[in-house]
């Protein structure tokens, strides 16, 4: 699919955090894509909006603090090409261990994983899945990603990968960035959220439920 444009979708809840990060990583970026930003909609809905005005088989969907090399469409090209059946591919998405541990798994960039869910911070998905993401029941921050992936896997019987690329701790990759200056193959998610609020902030726990509610077990989620 080398020839092919990616459409990159961009969650703006907040200008400031997006010119701060996404923004600046988009004016380097290598390689012919579409961008489309929605601003101060609720994540799936402004997901769905992205997906129904891309015009593009794929479609990177970002929230607004990541940043990441020059090569990342490089990098989700060779990913697709690597596993062109893909339902979905992250950058950080969990697995249950042989013992019953709940394990997150990061991105590389000479290894893909299977996960069973991502993360929200990125999510490259195909259009020709014909797809949305439940703006109903995930009317907010929490669970609409695990929903997809969850579609993905039973109703489409799809695998959900992770890219091929170097995800950085967002604690660490200072001192990565600056011990190898030539460091490419990379992606970070500066947990803008994450860092003020914690993993389980808000209405967490809420969502969770209505998102086992809705498949009736019990879904792994980061």
């Amino acid at each position: 699919m080398a020839s092919e444009i990616i459409t990159v979708g961009i969650l703006n809840h907040d200008n400031n955090v997006y010119e701060k990060y996404a923004g600046q990583s988009i004016k380097t970026l290598d390689g012919n894509f579409d961008l489309i930003i929605e601003e101060n909609k609720n994540p799936a809905q402004a997901y769905n909006d992205i997906i129904l005005k891309s015009k593009n088989r794929y479609i990177v969907l970002l929230h607004a603090d990541v940043t990441f090399s020059k090569e990342f469409l490089t990098n989700i090209k060779q990913s697709i090409d690597q596993q062109p059946n893909f339902g979905a591919l992250c950058c950080v998405g969990v697995i249950r261990s042989p013992l019953g541990k709940i394990k997150i798994i990061t991105s590389e960039f000479k290894r893909q994983h299977k996960v069973v869910t991502a993360d929200s911070c990125c999510l490259i998905i195909n259009k020709q899945h014909n797809l949305l993401f439940d703006s109903n029941l995930f009317d907010e921050y929490h669970m609409y990603i695990e929903d997809y992936c969850t579609q993905i896997r039973f109703n489409l019987n799809l695998k959900i990968y992770t890219l091929f690329s170097n995800w950085i701790w967002i604690d660490d990759y200072k001192e990565t960035l600056k011990e190898n200056l030539d460091v490419n193959n990379w992606f970070v998610h500066h947990s803008h959220t994450f860092r003020a609020k914690g993993a389980k902030w808000g209405k967490w726990a809420l969502y969770k439920n209505k998102l086992d509610a809705k498949w009736g077990r019990k879904i792994i989620t980061t």
